[in-house]
């Protein structure tokens, strides 16, 4: 699924399994030196005003992650079908094979944002309305995994409370960051874990009690036709958000990327370009079961 959010100036995040965005501020440049210094407490999780596809079409909207595709893959996926985000994070399938350039061309990146802003312009993903926090699970072959999607703080990145295993190349950094520049939004998210707490698990569970605002059944993989269920809860409600906030920062010292180290680099590296934002959008789970469709987090 896929989730977006979009104001004037605004981050979008995608992932195959939820929509997910944050808006961008301009903001004063600060230096890492003083964004770790800042960190208090422990992880901080803050609500954002989203976009969610409209009603119906959410499951032909979601879709895989673009970096598990080569084009001709994604292009018969996306085939026939204008609501695929595909044509958003994998622009290039919308170019004649015989006229394709480099997947880096200029051309390509600016073919990304006319995609992003004719899905806002045509109303395939509408704004929530209000700050929120949201709850997104997948459920596969009977077990069914969790997760928290909010803005996480670049300052907490810096500071390895949200903790890497990885190296990353700076090449496929530069891609997604150019990517973010050119379409003012972030359509890669990253997917945090964290170790659980019974304050988060509580509130959770009383929100996942009510039916999902977006529930629709996607397949695990190109090559696996089996069907992963994917529910979206809307969390709005001040009280709950305030839970859950304050649940993270005193109860959960430190998160660990599961999957996106490039996808976070590349947000960061967003930020110290534009000097502005200070947050990542994730989706953070306590019940890491991977697959396919994996929950994804990110900021800026």
């Amino acid at each position: 699924m896929n989730l977006i959010s979009k104001t004037k100036d605004q981050l979008y995040y995608y992932y195959p399994a939820a929509f997910f965005a944050k808006k961008y501020t301009n903001m004063p440049f600060v230096s890492k030196e003083k964004r770790m210094k800042s960190n208090t407490g422990g992880i901080s999780v803050r609500p954002f005003n989203g976009l969610i596809p409209k009603e119906g079409i959410a499951g032909d909207l979601c879709t895989f992650p673009y970096d598990v595709l080569d084009t001709e893959e994604a292009r018969k996926l996306a085939e026939g079908n204008k609501y695929s985000f595909l044509h958003v994070n994998k622009p290039e399938i919308d170019f004649p094979k015989e006229d394709m350039m480099s997947l880096y061309d200029d051309t390509v990146y600016l073919k990304a944002k006319e995609n992003i802003d004719l899905f806002i312009r045509e109303g395939y993903l509408e704004r929530t309305g209000k700050n929120s926090l949201y709850i997104y699970s997948q459920t596969f072959l009977g077990q069914t995994q969790y997760g928290l999607v909010g803005l996480f703080s670049t300052r907490q990145y810096d500071n390895d409370l949200i903790k890497k295993h990885e190296n990353t190349r700076t090449d496929k950094e530069i891609d997604r960051t150019t990517l973010t520049c050119v379409q003012n939004a972030n359509v890669g998210p990253v997917f945090l874990t964290y170790r659980p707490h019974e304050s988060i698990d509580k509130t959770v569970n009383e929100i996942v009690k009510r039916v999902p605002d977006i529930s629709f059944k996607a397949t695990v993989s190109v090559s696996d036709n089996t069907e992963v269920g994917h529910d979206l809860w809307i969390v709005n409600d001040e009280k709950e958000i305030s839970q859950l906030i304050s649940s993270f920062d005193e109860n959960v010292p430190a998160a660990y990327i599961a999957d996106g180290h490039h996808r976070a680099a590349s947000a960061r590296r967003y930020v110290m370009t534009r000097a502005i934002g200070r947050e990542l959008m994730c989706i953070s789970t306590n019940t890491l079961k991977r697959r396919s469709h994996s929950v994804s987090v990110q900021s800026v």
